[in-house]
């Protein structure tokens, strides 16, 4: 860990709600952070940005690679390669199957 606190590795393992990256040292029992009610764990050699707290360090996030979304859209992607893509024009892509925005009544 840098002395800001900051570091990066590689998630080595990873089950139940921690895993193990391994950067410039080892970090075991990694907690991850994330939005509310959205839970996932990276795959193994997935980098992975840490934070040191108080209680060891924690994952503040992975770099995305979400290539199929542009500004403004939001991607669900998993490993396996199924995704939810929310576009800007209402549209919602499910594993490319598209399903319209609902028209509004006036």
């Amino acid at each position: 860990m840098r002395k800001d606190g900051i570091g990066a590795g590689d998630v080595t393992y990873a089950q139940g709600d921690t895993a193990t990256v391994r950067g410039a040292q080892e970090y075991q029992a990694v907690s991850f952070i994330g939005p509310y009610g959205i839970f996932s764990l990276p795959p193994q050699g997935t980098r992975a940005v840490l934070l040191d707290t108080e209680k060891g360090a924690v994952c503040v996030g992975v770099p995305m690679q979400g290539e199929k979304a542009a500004p403004g859209e939001l991607l669900l992607q998993s490993a396996g390669g199924a995704y939810l893509l929310l576009k800007n024009d209402g549209t919602a892509l499910l594993n490319g199957q598209s399903f319209p925005a609902a028209k509004e009544d006036s």
